[in-house]
């Protein structure tokens, strides 16, 4: 009698678990209990885990490039004892890309690599790399079809070996968050939500910069923002509210691993990024019920609010009312000066923040639509997709 084929065991393989929107993603997946393992390269975890999956290979974090490239024949060889059962295993974020794919050419298995940011954000090192390993790779995954689309004219791959995942959303979880952390609710008057890591290319001064403008005009002197996550120039950012006098109207909470609340009682959910792969944090912000104003980067903004592709191709020039959120240009970090006065492409930002406050009948119709959207990411949903892909790839 011929026994029935063995199912698939498949792991996820990441940096680690510290903010970040990739970071989330994984856990986000592992929380399903779908998968056998989740492995990391660095043992930091900020976020929530329902199942006790995860095996850190090193359980500090290498801040030099030289020792992260050095620390990857240790992290090969780790794995090498530790992932005898996989059958499949999927990565996210170069540096586990690679050590996936070297690990196949040890030990054969899948390798799903999965690309997290937009084809611009990859470093000159990384594209070298990727143009090496990635060809050994089973599968590459994508969050966004314009990533897919960046990452096909990069490599010259067929279409057929790149797929589209977008990001999940946890709506349980996040009611969870909700109904567990009422004092984590952010301020009661009107306000205005940002959440990023504090690095130029999320634009933090350009949102503190349009901020002062809208404070001084005529019905916004109650106005309060809220501006969650670290880096590198929160210091700066900081710096600047105090000498213009924004103390008192700007919060700084800080990484939360449960922003929601923040989200859920914004009266705009506002993002500033040059550049994503897919921004998550609108989503799980859109979830929340937030209205959203949102910069038309590369890559995703577009896909979320403006899905039927009813824009116009091409770079926004002035603010367009989507579908689902109002999106707005690009900024350039390089155009935001420190002084408090508006560049021409800073001007936009504002633009659309003040015609979503002034009008309640508008962010009534975006808090809905933001609701409808985001049920579309559900992670029993994508959850599928991945498991859909494993099955097409045994």
């Amino acid at each position: 009698m011929i026994s029935p084929p063995k199912p698939p065991k498949v792991s996820l393989l990441t940096i680690s678990l510290r903010g970040g929107g990739a970071e989330r993603q994984v856990a986000t997946l592992a929380n399903t209990g779908t998968f056998h393992r989740v492995y990391l390269l660095e043992g930091d975890i900020h976020y929530f885990l329902r199942h006790d999956l995860v095996i850190c290979l090193c359980k500090t974090a290498s801040q030099a490039g030289i020792s992260k490239l050095l620390r990857l024949p240790l992290s090969i060889f780790k794995l090498l004892s530790h992932t005898k059962q996989e059958t499949h295993l999927i990565s996210f974020m170069e540096r586990a890309n690679f050590v996936n794919i070297l690990l196949k050419l040890l030990r054969p298995h899948k390798a799903i690599v999965s690309v997290r940011t937009s084809t611009r954000g990859i470093k000159a090192i990384n594209r070298i790399v990727m143009k090496i390993l990635y060809p050994f790779a089973d599968h590459i995954v994508v969050n966004s079809e314009g990533s897919k689309n960046g990452l096909i004219r990069m490599l010259g791959w067929p279409a057929s070996r790149v797929s589209v995942i977008h990001n999940a959303l946890d709506h349980g979880l996040i009611q969870e968050y909700l109904a567990t952390s009422p004092s984590e609710q952010g301020p009661k008057t009107r306000n205005i939500v940002w959440c990023g890591r504090f690095i130029s290319s999320k634009n933090p001064l350009a949102m503190v910069k349009v901020f002062h403008h809208l404070k001084g005009l005529a019905g916004f002197e109650d106005l309060i923002l809220v501006m969650l996550g670290n880096g590198p120039q929160l210091v700066e950012i900081q710096a600047w509210v105090a000498h213009h006098q924004l103390t008192h109207a700007v919060i700084f909470p800080g990484f939360r691993e449960n922003p929601y609340g923040f989200f859920s009682n914004a009266s705009v959910f506002v993002h500033t990024s040059e550049m994503e792969g897919f921004p998550n944090v609108v989503i799980e912000a859109m979830a929340c019920g937030a209205p959203v104003v949102v910069t038309d980067c590369d890559y995703g903004p577009r896909e979320i609010l403006d899905p039927k592709k009813r824009i116009q191709q091409g770079h926004l020039m002035q603010v367009v009312p989507a579908e689902f959120g109002i999106l707005v240009p690009v900024i350039s970090s390089v155009e935001s000066a420190a002084t408090k006065w508006l560049s021409p492409n800073e001007q936009p930002l504002e633009e659309g923040l003040r015609i979503l406050l002034e009008s309640a009948d508008l962010r009534a119709h975006y808090q809905r639509q933001s609701s409808v959207r985001a049920a579309q990411f559900s992670v029993e949903e994508i959850n599928a997709q991945w498991h859909r892909l494993v099955e097409a790839l045994s």
